[in-house]
C-alpha cells in the first residue's frame, strides 16, 4: 500500500499550523496520520502557548548540533531555521498511512521526493485571500 508525505507550504497566517492541529483532532484512527515535528530557532509566540504545535523551539547553538548531521534537513526561513531528521519522515511512513510535514522551503520538499520515491508525495500550498490574511495577523497583534 502506498503511503502518503503531504508537504503543506503557504505564507504567514494562511492557516497552515490550524490545518494540521484539525486533522490531527479529525483524524484519531491509530497508524492513519502523523505530523511530523521540526525544530526550530524561532522564539515562541505568545497565542501559541497551551497549543499542540508541529514546533520544538531549540536556540541556536543546539540547532548547529542537529544541522551537523548528514541526516538532517534544514532551511531558513525569515531569520529563523527550521529543520527535522530524515528518520522522522522515514518512521512515520512506516507506521502511518499519511506524513503531514510543514516545510516553507522549495529544495527541501524537492529532497523529501528524492528520499522518498515509494511514497505518494502531494505538495499542499495554501492561498488566501490577502485581505484576510492581513486581518488574521492584525487580530494576532501583528503589523
Amino acid at each position: 500500500m502506498i503511503k502518503n508525505i503531504f508537504i503543506i507550504d503557504g505564507a504567514n497566517g494562511t492557516g497552515k499550523s490550524d490545518m494540521v492541529e484539525y486533522i490531527k483532532s479529525y483524524y484519531t484512527k491509530k497508524n492513519f496520520v502523523e505530523i511530523v515535528t521540526k525544530y526550530t530557532t524561532r522564539i515562541k509566540r505568545i497565542e501559541e502557548e497551551g497549543k499542540d504545535l508541529d514546533l520544538e523551539f531549540i536556540d541556536g547553538s543546539e540547532f548547529n548540533k542537529y544541522a551537523g548531521n548528514k541526516n538532517f534537513l534544514y532551511y531558513r526561513y525569515g531569520n529563523h531555521r527550521y529543520g527535522f531528521y530524515i528518520e522522522q519522515i522515514k518512521n512515520s511512513t512506516v507506521n502511518n498511512q499519511n506524513t503531514f510535514i510543514i516545510i516553507r522551503n522549495h529544495n527541501v520538499s524537492k529532497e523529501i521526493i528524492k528520499l522518498f520515491p515509494n511514497n505518494r508525495v502531494v505538495l499542499v500550498h495554501i492561498y488566501t485571500d490577502t485581505t484576510k490574511v492581513i486581518q488574521r495577523l492584525k487580530s494576532e497583534k501583528y503589523d
